[in-house]
């Protein structure tokens, strides 16, 4: 990706996956397929991605915003949320959006990121459908 060849990117994320599909793996894979355009294969990545952090979180008690695996799949919340929003999928695109804010219980206003979730929520919600109550 740092060659700015997403094809490439694609094509060795998908081996790094096929070798091990490790949570590292299978988010570089989802991340190809994002820089690729590849959005319906990106979100079936990341959905991946937290089904696997839900089975780690289930056995090994994450529950520390400081653990990486942890940390990681918050921010799949909000990459999912994105790929979703432009797939035309705003409930799913919605849903996704709360849990990314949920997880926050202290945040840092000014954090990039955050507000940029906060601003889509709005954005979704003035679309047309009403969010629903966290």
């Amino acid at each position: 990706m740092a060659k700015r060849k997403p094809a490439d990117a694609v094509e060795a994320a998908q081996k790094a996956v096929t070798y091990q599909k490790s949570a590292f793996a299978v988010e570089t894979l989802a991340r190809c397929y994002a820089a690729a355009d590849m959005n319906e294969q990106a979100a079936q990545q990341y959905e991946t991605l937290l089904t696997q952090a839900n089975e780690l979180s289930d056995d090994s008690h994450i529950e520390n915003f400081d653990e990486p695996a942890f940390r990681r799949a918050i921010e799949a919340h909000y990459r999912l949320a994105v790929l979703y929003q432009k797939l035309g999928r705003a409930p799913d695109a919605r849903t996704h959006l709360q849990k990314f804010l949920s997880a926050w219980t202290h945040p840092d206003p000014d954090v990039g990121i955050y507000k940029d979730a906060q601003r889509l929520l709005r954005d979704l919600s003035i679309s047309g459908v009403p969010t629903p109550a966290m």
